[in-house]
Formats: C-alpha cells, sequence, structure tokens
C-alpha cells in the first residue's frame, strides 16, 4: 500500500495504477439492546469476527524503489530445509511406501535447479534437500510418478491424468503434496507460489480436486499402515520415541482424510 512504501522511503510514480485485493481485517460484533428510555442502543460483545474488504496496493514498478536501491524479494517455490523430527520421521514412512510400490528413490545432484523429478519407477531427490523439503519433494514426485509414469499405477491412464499439459501434471502433483502435508499438521508456506509460477487459480484447483483428492488419500492410507507396522515392531522403545510416535498416529487418526477445496 502507499502508506507502507512511503515508510520504505518509496514513493509512487505518477500515474500508478492500484491492484486491488481483499484484506482481512476483524471486527467486535455488536448487539442492540434496549437503553433505559426504550430505543434501541448498541452494545459491543466480546465475540470477534472477520471479514474482508478491498484495498489497494502498487506493484514494486510503479514505484522510484529502483533509484534507492530496492529490489523485490524472491517467493520461495518450494519448502526451506527445515529440521523437522516429524517430517524425517513420515520421510521414512513414505521410503517404505515407495518400495512397497516398487519405486526406487535415488539421491543424486541436480541436473538444474530442481528438487528432485520423477520418470516412471524412478524417483530422483537432489542430495542437498533436507527436513520439510526433502519429504515435500518426495511426495510431490510420488504423485507424478503415480499420475503421470507409473503405467502400473491405478491412477495412470485416468481421465484426470490424460492428455495434460506441464501446467496441469504439477498443479497435481503439488496440491497432492500440499494435502499430505497438511494432513500431518506440516507446515507448507510455499505452495501457493509454486502454482502460480505454473498458472494454477482456483478454477484448475477445482477442477482436479476429485483426483488430488484420491491420490492424497492412497498416499495418506499407505503411510498410516507403514507407520503403525512399525509401531509393533518397535516393543522396546524408549518414552521419548513412544511418545513421538504416538503422537504421530493420534495425529493421523484424528486429522480428517483430505476435504475437498
Amino acid at each position: 500500500g502507499k502508506g507502507a512504501w512511503r515508510k520504505m522511503g518509496v514513493y509512487l510514480n505518477k500515474g500508478a495504477k492500484a491492484i486491488w485485493i481483499y484484506a482481512p481485517t476483524t471486527k467486535k460484533d455488536e448487539e442492540l439492546k434496549p437503553n433505559d428510555d426504550g430505543s434501541e442502543g448498541k452494545e459491543v460483545t466480546d465475540r470477534t469476527r472477520m471479514y474482508f474488504r478491498a484495498v489497494p496496493v502498487y506493484d514494486i514498478a510503479d514505484t522510484n524503489a529502483a533509484e534507492k536501491g530496492i529490489t523485490p524479494q524472491s517467493p520461495e517455490w518450494h519448502d526451506p530445509n527445515t529440521p523437522s523430527e516429524t517430517a524425517d520421521r513420515i520421510y521414512e514412512y513414505v521410503l517404505e511406501f515407495c518400495r512397497d510400490k516398487q519405486i526406487k528413490v535415488t539421491h543424486s545432484d541436480a541436473k538444474g535447479g530442481e528438487m528432485g523429478w520423477a520418470s516412471g519407477d524412478h524417483i530422483n531427490l537432489t542430495s542437498n534437500v533436507s527436513g520439510l523439503n526433502r519429504l515435500s519433494t518426495l511426495v510431490h514426485e510420488i504423485a507424478h510418478s503415480l499420475l503421470h509414469f507409473k503405467d502400473s499405477s491405478v491412477f495412470f491412464g485416468d481421465e484426470y491424468t490424460s492428455k495434460l499439459t506441464r501446467e496441469q501434471a504439477e498443479l497435481q502433483a503439488e496440491a497432492v503434496a500440499y494435502t499430505v502435508l497438511r494432513n500431518y499438521d506440516l507446515p507448507v508456506k510455499h505452495s501457493a507460489t509454486y502454482l502460480a509460477l505454473w498458472r494454477a487459480d482456483k478454477d484448475t484447483v477445482i477442477k482436479n480436486q476429485t483426483i488430488i483428492s484420491k491420490v492424497s488419500n492412497f498416499i495418506i492410507d499407505g503411510i498410516d499402515e507403514i507407520a503403525e507396522e512399525k509401531q509393533k515392531e518397535q516393543p522396546t522403545m524408549n518414552e521419548t520415541q513412544k511418545e513421538t510416535i504416538g503422537s504421530i498416529i493420534r495425529d493421523m487418526a484424528n486429522e480428517s482424510k483430505t476435504r475437498e477445496r
């Protein structure tokens, strides 16, 4: 907005045109109550509601920011390599899922700037990915494998996977990764940026929600089954391990599967 730019010492160029967006704001509820004289009065309650209002913002290209050496921050298009014990544990379950589905997983250097790639029954994760990024990348590539490459997959050749553009394929894979990680209450902050890079919008997400839901549930069910088996195989776990895995299993039981969005 104009005020935010001004605080940075940046001013709008002449003729700059606003981009109107909906911004969230909150407001205390008001209740109508009779006054002593019988007229209607208002009383503010403790309830707070969120609503949206249209506000103008301005692109950096419509300002003199460049003259001051200010450049826009590059958006993140993948998860950071944030350490996460939960992500690492689920990653091991997902590797087991890949073995069950005869999908080979390797860890070689990137060919370009990719975090990973899938081709048929083979997935490669770039050698330097770790933590949350490693898990989200692996699930993303599993979705590609099941939907777009692996002809033995029950999803390959589905009406939603035939004659896709690359944008549509990336939408499906990233939406599955987003759904699976959210199911385990793991943060997913980059997906909107990633999907925007592939020109995804609300209509295309809705159009693909059926296949996104099917594949997400398929992967989540596989992870849940493996997690339960691993828990049975480790009766001598210490209390910390029991608490950690127990928490994951409870999350799996309590979290709803995928929700159509």
